[in-house]
């Protein structure tokens, strides 16, 4: 520690505001130096909470409940409705297939999950299920920006992309990404929120979205089902 200044410690550890440069620092400068420390945690309180509050104020102004939380209470108070559990999903990271079990459901029906459109069953074997998610290429479902009336596709994928919406219909990554109500699947479903856009490499005229869906498929554990609108 010969030959370093006083100044020298105070800059490195003001620079690196690290808890173990404390023990490097003379300890003449711990009166110095601990006022520093107190701005930077007040600093580090406040990011967080300024981080978290804005992410529960993006939640609510879409109302929608965690995906993932379980509803076998629906089940017991509403015997009506029709659940199916999951048994797996895959692939991992990017699940596009889902295996299901219960009585309910036919190919060709749709998988719900509260407000959120989930995706479709295929098949049926006695009470196991087959069904695709939204990153199956073959799922696409009529799809709007929420605060637009401009709709167009999603369409299966990794990521999943909405497609063709005309680029005079402004569209912002952040934006909610909702079922248009044209075709068998209902209005006003949940999707995902939009990553990134870019122009459409079909068409020059149109918008291309990449999409992240809101569900978490392996720990979604119920879906309902619901017959298709015709």
């Amino acid at each position: 520690m010969t030959g370093r200044t006083p100044l020298f410690w105070f800059l490195l550890a003001t620079v690196l505001s690290l808890p173990p440069v404390v023990h490097a620092v003379p300890s003449v400068l711990y009166p110095l130096y601990a006022p520093l420390r107190s701005i930077q945690r007040f600093a580090q309180d406040f990011a967080t909470y300024r981080r978290e509050a804005q992410q529960e104020a993006i939640r609510q102004s879409i109302q929608i409940p965690s995906p993932g939380q379980d509803l076998s209470d629906t089940l017991t108070h509403n015997p009506g409705v029709s659940l199916l559990e999951l048994v797996d999903a895959r692939p991992m990271g990017y699940p596009q297939e889902l295996l299901l079990q219960g009585s309910f459901g036919n190919p060709g029906d749709l998988l719900l999950v509260g407000p959120f459109f989930a995706g479709r069953i295929t098949q049926r074997r006695g009470t196991l299920l087959h069904g695709l998610t939204l990153y199956h290429p073959s799922v696409c479902v009529s799809a709007r920006p929420k605060h637009s009336t401009a709709w167009g596709m999603l369409c299966g994928g990794r990521p999943p992309r909405l497609r063709f919406i005309p680029l005079y219909h402004p569209v912002q990554p952040g934006d909610t990404v909702l079922t248009a109500g044209v075709g068998e699947v209902p209005e006003g479903l949940l999707l995902g929120k939009i990553l990134r856009v870019v122009p459409s490499e079909v068409d020059p005229g149109f918008w291309e979205a990449e999409i992240r869906p809101f569900l978490s498929y392996h720990s979604t554990r119920y879906y309902r089902v619901e017959e298709p609108e015709r």
